[in-house]
């Protein structure tokens, strides 16, 4: 048994390098022929890391349907959470693990290193790398929003036992280091800075029947928000730190961008009924979905990239359903398609796709992990 062991090994091991020997060649062809592009070189480096072959769906996923379903990208691999169960699977289709759970309302929250699972009105949470359960606990009172940073820092917003809200922070060894009793607002999100130090949050406070939105912005070793920025008739909705700390905030009719310091940088606005979808998932930009029904229901894609205060935007003529970010790349969801655009919003790539995804998630290499009701497949070009 040994030695037929070692026979199979040393074939393997000739099988693999007559690949990347193959594919090397490849890449010294179109590199001296100048026509292999950036993008086209990441993804064959990820074919290499990954062993993936194939030009499409090389990659598939099966998980059980479930109208519950949640979906969360990790570096590990795809994490999957339903109401009875965390499952997360490598991006070759094999289950690593599965974490039993009886939660009514699954919500997910995360980086690529680290998932934050709860069950949103009830008081269970847990935390996450992808390869193992880190933390596992119930809060003080039901869950009404929670978010984790890259480092494992999270918030956990509950109900006041004593106040409106009850904003609790902890620390990535699962510490408690902050708590912020809200008495005269609601909290509605909070976000942590990537250095772990400092804090936004959102809330919602009430002035002569006015809504009024409020920006807070907090050293975690002080009680006090070291400043604060207040929008009327406007609700503030998420809010995440780029890799520069600087502060973007998405309100229901427009962005704004602030300072580490909490100085408004810019502010753009959009009608209010226009949003489809957006999204924060790259520190690199912000991607909005827009709904233009004064132009006969066509939608548009409206696009910040960091350091930037004037944003790109595109035209679609055709339905468009969601939008996802990640790197340099966004892709927009279209019935039968999904197109990517790099981070100056020229066309990257175009792929088609079949009836029942119901979402996409973009990644960092240029790919796109499409997701049906009970699979999911990475496009490749």
């Amino acid at each position: 048994m040994r030695k037929k062991s070692k026979r199979k090994t040393k074939h393997t091991n000739g099988r693999f390098f007559l690949f990347f020997s193959a594919l090397l060649l490849v890449v010294l062809f179109f590199v001296f022929s100048g026509s292999l592009r950036g993008a086209t070189l990441q993804r064959l480096v990820y074919f290499i890391g990954s062993g993936v072959s194939g030009t499409a769906d090389s990659a598939d996923i099966s998980f059980e349907q479930n109208d519950h379903n949640q979906f969360h990208l990790l570096k590990s691999g795809l994490a999957v959470l339903s109401n009875e169960s965390l499952s997360v699977f490598s991006m070759s289709g094999e289950l690593k693990s599965t974490t039993p759970l009886t939660y009514r309302t699954p919500t997910v929250s995360g980086t690529d290193a680290y998932l934050l699972a709860y069950d949103r009105g009830t008081t269970d949470f847990l935390i996450s790398n992808g390869t193992s359960i880190l933390h596992q606990a119930e809060a003080v009172a039901p869950i009404i929003n929670a978010n984790i940073n890259k480092n494992g820092a999270f918030s956990i917003i509950t109900d006041g036992p004593d106040c409106k809200t009850l904003l609790s922070v902890y620390n990535p060894s699962m510490e408690v280091i902050y708590k912020l009793h809200a008495s005269e607002q609601y909290v509605m999100d909070a976000a942590i800075s990537n250095n772990n130090k400092d804090m936004t949050v959102l809330s919602l406070s009430v002035d002569a029947g006015d809504f009024v939105g409020v920006i807070s912005f907090y050293h975690l070793n002080e009680d006090a928000p070291f400043a604060s920025h207040s929008i009327h008739d406007s609700v503030p909705l998420s809010a995440q730190y780029d890799s520069d700390n600087k502060v973007r905030v998405l309100c229901e009719d427009r962005i704004l961008l602030f300072k580490k310091d909490g100085t408004l940088l810019c502010e753009l606005p959009f009608a209010q009924d226009d949003l489809l979808s957006y999204t924060f998932a790259s520190s690199k930009h912000i991607g909005l979905l827009l709904d233009d029904y004064s132009a006969g229901g066509h939608s548009s894609l409206t696009f910040l990239p960091r350091n930037e205060t004037a944003p790109l935007s595109i035209s679609f003529s055709e339905e468009t359903l969601s939008v996802s970010a990640a790197g340099n790349y966004i892709a927009v969801r279209c019935p039968d398609k999904i197109v990517v655009y790099n981070r100056k919003l020229e066309l990257d790539q175009t792929y088609s796709i079949p009836s029942g995804i119901k979402s996409c998630i973009m990644r960092e290499d240029g790919t796109v992990l499409v997701i049906g009701n009970n699979f999911a497949s990475l496009l490749i070009s």
